[in-house]
């Protein structure tokens, strides 16, 4: 189905963002390395708390997909991300390779351990998101509807900062873990106009540049 709004982030909100995450955290901790893996990453809540240091490769500036933390009445449990589209690798941005290798410093974790949480246990998705609330509403940060941030809605404004800078559609919808490209352009392509603003005016240059050759 057709989102008509799909949550964003404006420029100062997205600065304010940054600046309020790094005077909240400190460097190289379990909260600050979730919060960027959702800003700059666009990983969902359960795919953050489930990802272990032998998932990030920064030799390549990969990281690596493959599990997640999921919720039950029993309390939280590892599985399988959510579909099979989920399970992917994709470059990390080097802002996000930076907060994550502090963290790598600070810890000197061993390959099976978790990004966040303590050693072989996962940070619940439940804590994750106590803590995020807690930051989200100390610093009032909210998106460009003037509702409160959530891990989610970072996800969204990563795949409309992606739009907005014309990213190829097939790296991005990978990127998301999205079961198709179809499914990115649907939920994303109408999300914001300055997108088609830029595709409008790069559409007439190149009409414009084929006229220069009858002449």
């Amino acid at each position: 189905s057709k989102v008509n709004r799909v949550t964003h982030l404006d420029q100062k909100q997205m600065e304010k963002f940054v600046m309020s995450a790094y005077l909240e955290f400190d460097v190289g901790s379990a909260m600050l390395a979730g919060v960027m893996l959702a800003y700059y990453g666009g990983l969902r809540r359960g795919e953050i708390c489930g990802l272990r240091w032998n998932d990030v490769d920064f030799e390549r500036g990969l990281i690596n997909i493959s599990s997640a933390v999921g919720m039950a009445k029993g309390g939280a449990y590892t599985k399988g991300p959510k579909n099979k589209s989920s399970i992917r690798t994709f470059p990390m941005i080097p802002q996000l390779q930076k907060v994550l290798q502090d963290r790598y410093d600070m810890i000197k974790p061993k390959q099976n351990w978790f990004v966040i949480g303590e050693e072989e246990q996962f940070m619940a998705p439940h804590t994750f998101n106590h803590q995020f609330k807690r930051f989200i509403d100390a610093y009032d940060l909210v998106d460009a509807y003037g509702k409160a941030i959530t891990p989610h809605s970072l996800r969204h404004n990563l795949a409309t900062v992606g739009m907005r800078s014309n990213m190829d559609i097939a790296a991005l919808s990978m990127m998301m873990g999205h079961a198709s490209r179809s499914m990115t352009l649907d939920i994303y392509g109408d999300a914001n106009e300055q997108s088609k603003q830029i595709a409008a005016k790069r559409l007439s240059a190149t009409f414009k540049k084929e006229s220069d050759l009858d002449e």
